[in-house]
């Protein structure tokens, strides 16, 4: 849905899973929605990556053409709507951030799965092959970290990508609220153990890892006029740490990721000498 004003409700992707999990979602009932933004987003008609075509219809084409096919070269609804969330939101022309989720049932569409159409007539070479589905809760790999973190530094220096550079960190701020969202991390149900510590600890790094680079580049070479990108990520990730009930120690623990992002802005400020930006 390439229009203005589309954006649905979202619902978390599938993550990792298998040749027995794709042949599951095949027998499941779906509908599933992609919309080129939110519900009250103006959404731009071209400036895609294909010519004649819109940024959103033109990563989707990409997409299903295979940028968002898995290693294994499998392609599926919600690894299409990840791929495409990620670079509509990240380019450098959109103003706009697609929405996705479920309409209705619990499947997904497989446009295409390499070996599944053997596997499912020969059942005896059923086993269980495991791929790796892209989702938005997949936490970002090495490789896209860096290019994110190069281009906040681009635009850091220059004045006229002020703006830019605002719109990466919100972009960036989205993405770590939703993968440290309290579905992701529930206070409430959950006990204590040393290995669920453990596990929280890692995946609220990962989460914040881009964004904490980010920060820091921020808090090493900004000005004054980048004020308001530096304190955007405080604000937002701050903003929704209200009181609730739940275990003492899975509450407290919401309060990390904004630690990291205080430890690497003050670290990088006062190694850079740069306290304009530390207040």
């Amino acid at each position: 849905m390439d229009a203005c004003y589309g954006g649905l409700a979202l619902t978390r992707a599938p993550g990792p899973g298998s040749m027995r999990f794709l042949k599951d979602m095949l027998l499941r009932f779906s509908r599933q929605v992609l919309t080129a933004g939110k519900a009250d987003e103006v959404v731009a008609d071209s400036g895609g990556p294909i010519p004649d075509h819109s940024i959103f219809t033109g990563h989707l084409i990409e997409a299903l053409n295979g940028k968002a096919a898995t290693r294994d070269g499998v392609i599926t609804a919600n690894g299409v709507m990840s791929y495409v969330y990620e670079k509509v939101s990240r380019d450098q022309n959109s103003h706009q951030t697609p929405h996705y989720g479920y309409l209705d049932g619990d499947g997904d569409f497989i446009f295409q799965a390499p070996g599944l159409t053997q596997l499912i007539e020969e059942q005896e070479k059923d086993t269980d092959i495991l791929i790796s589905i892209p989702s938005s809760g997949i936490p970002d790999q090495p490789e896209v970290s860096r290019g994110v973190n190069e281009l906040a530094k681009e635009y850091l220096s220059e004045e006229r990508h002020r703006i830019r550079l605002h719109d990466l960190v919100a972009s960036e701020v989205r993405r770590a609220l939703a993968q440290t969202s309290d579905d992701i991390f529930p206070v409430q149900g959950a006990g204590f153990s040393k290995e669920e510590f453990r596990e929280r600890l890692n995946k609220y790094e990962q989460a914040t890892n881009t964004l904490i680079g980010i920060v820091a580049s921020i808090s090493y070479w900004g000005t004054e006029d980048h004020v308001s990108a530096l304190k955007l990520p405080f604000s937002r990730v701050g903003g929704r740490l209200e009181s609730q009930s739940g275990l003492v120690i899975w509450n407290a623990l919401r309060w990390y990721p904004i630690c990291l992002l205080s430890y690497s802005a003050g670290i990088s400020a006062v190694a850079s000498g740069n306290f304009k930006n530390s207040r």
